[in-house]
């Protein structure tokens, strides 16, 4: 049985006026087939503002003990909005995502691969069609 362990620091709150900068620590290990984890907007900070349309990045911390991808999705009352994030194993890694990547197509690149990917120190971001409005960011689609 393959056990991951990722652990994520979540610095949200430094990104969004009027939040607390205070990171907090969110250990997820999967086991198996178990490969999902979610968080209401509740749990990581009550007062976190549902419109991150205006905003340009969501940034926390991870240390994820293999390689082992994963996506990170957003709830939006219109859909789900995805990219898959690639980490290095070992080192703490701040990711910083440009929220742009969840509301359009990349389309930058010089070929396939780099309209599909892009390089982070740390960790690789994988894109997808799963874009759309960050408006109305919720815990989960109803």
């Amino acid at each position: 049985m393959k056990t991951h362990q990722l652990i994520l620091r979540l610095l949200l709150l430094s990104l969004f006026s009027g939040c607390t900068s205070k990171p907090e620590t969110f250990t997820v290990t999967f086991v198996s087939n178990n490969f999902e984890q979610k968080w209401a907007m509740t749990e990581l900070n009550s007062r976190l503002p549902s419109d991150w349309s205006t905003s340009g990045f969501l940034t926390f911390e991870l240390k994820s003990s293999s390689t082992q991808w994963f996506d990170l999705k957003l709830y939006d009352t219109s859909g789900v909005r995805r990219v898959t994030i690639h980490p290095m194993q070992g080192p703490w890694v701040r990711a910083s995502i440009p929220l742009v990547h969840f509301q359009k197509r990349n389309t930058k690149g010089m070929d396939m691969a780099a309209i599909g990917k892009t390089a982070r120190p740390g960790y690789w971001i994988g894109f997808s069609n799963a874009v759309g409005s960050i408006k109305n960011i919720d815990s989960e689609p109803s």
